[in-house]
């Protein structure tokens, strides 16, 4: 079966249908694959679950409150033994915001 071209008046149709249509756009999940001083910044004062690296403290796996970042290092509350920790982003494998409407800031 051979191509049959469309006529002009359907390609105006369609093309007038493409343009007049909502263009549906991808939803950002929140992932941040590549976080800068903003993102981590805006959860000053939350709770954290952060993997890392190399150990600190013993443990490559540490829960605390996060107070900003500061010079490629990042000052974290830690819950466990109640001191103050400077852990460099670069030793930091993954971080979770522990978030809920009680112990969140945020509005």
């Amino acid at each position: 079966m051979a191509d049959t071209p469309l006529n002009e008046n359907t390609l105006d149709f369609f093309k007038q249908f493409e343009d007049s249509t909502k263009k549906i756009e991808p939803v950002n999940s929140g992932l941040i694959t590549n976080p800068d001083e903003e993102d981590f910044n805006f959860w000053v004062d939350n709770k954290v679950f952060i993997k890392l690296k190399k150990p600190i403290e013993k443990s490559k796996k540490i829960t605390g409150i996060l107070k900003g970042i500061f010079n490629k290092s990042i000052k974290l509350e830690n819950i466990d033994s109640k001191n103050d920790l400077e852990i460099e982003i670069s030793n930091i494998k993954d971080i979770n915001i522990i978030w809920s409407p009680e112990s969140s800031n945020q509005n």
